[in-house]
């Protein structure tokens, strides 16, 4: 290996200080322009601004993600003086022998399940004082004394969901498949 001396050095330092072609340090100059967070999403000419929307710039949602209002009066219990039934929910998930030993896909988040399972309380009722209204993002269930309405997480089949009644804990189990298509 050969020994690097004082003009060795100094003949580098020239070549690195030389200016490179000025075609190659424009190229270089707008792709480094174009890398930031303006530049995700569509290709724009360089130099243009980033097109905006006549929309608040700082709104969380797009209009058509918000339901319209009588949508929203699904939830709305200020003229319902019924309190609201106690419930929680689950994911349920069919995991398989092959899903175990082969090591599948499969998590156990709630991104792979089958499933929403809902427990509802209704103490002191029976099942003919229930009503239940099934659709594909929302859940009701009611009864003279106790209401609960919710809008579902992730988007179910609403023609295959079943329900179920224990009537000596007084809990309705509603099981939702969930729409794997659609989610």
């Amino acid at each position: 290996m050969a020994s690097w001396g004082h003009s060795e050095m100094a003949a580098l330092q020239d070549i690195c200080r030389e200016a490179p072609d000025a075609g190659l340090r424009a190229a270089q100059t707008s792709v480094v322009a174009r890398v930031g967070p303006a530049a995700v999403g569509a290709d724009a000419p360089a130099g243009a601004a980033p097109a905006i929307s006549g929309a608040d710039p700082k709104a969380i949602w797009d209009d058509d993600e918000i339901p319209p209002e009588e949508a929203l009066s699904f939830l709305d219990a200020g003229s319902d003086p019924r309190p609201r039934a106690k419930f929680s929910m689950l994911y349920k998930q069919a995991v398989a022998t092959e899903d175990v030993y082969l090591g599948t896909e499969k998590t156990p988040g709630s991104c792979h399940s089958d499933a929403l399972v809902y427990r509802v309380e209704f103490p002191d009722h029976a099942l003919r004082e229930l009503d239940l209204d099934v659709t594909k993002t929302t859940l009701s269930a009611s009864s003279s004394r106790l209401r609960l309405a919710l809008y579902l997480p992730q988007p179910v089949l609403a023609d295959h969901a079943s329900a179920a009644w224990d009537d000596r804990r007084k809990l309705l189990s509603v099981t939702l498949p969930v729409d794997s298509d659609d989610w």
